[in-house]
């Protein structure tokens, strides 16, 4: 989120501008580096710390994986 400075660089593919609530609500702070894996294969979320579903663009779930798997139990 944007308190300070710049827009991301479309030129960079590795800035991103999020929503501060979302910020907040998760914990991330200026500087904060994530990465985030967008897709429709459910199964990869079985790797991630935290998974959020949308829906009409919104989110609708947060799901914390206690319990990660590894890309080899994962259904490619």
């Amino acid at each position: 989120y944007i308190k300070r400075g710049r827009l991301a660089d479309p030129a960079k593919d590795n800035e991103a501008v999020i929503n501060e609530n979302f910020a907040q609500a998760h914990g991330f702070n200026l500087g904060d580096r994530f990465a985030a894996i967008i897709t429709h294969n459910a199964d990869i979320a079985g790797m991630a710390d935290r998974v959020i579903h949308l829906s009409n663009g919104r989110i609708t779930e947060v799901k914390v994986n206690t319990v990660k798997k590894s890309p080899g139990e994962l259904q490619w």
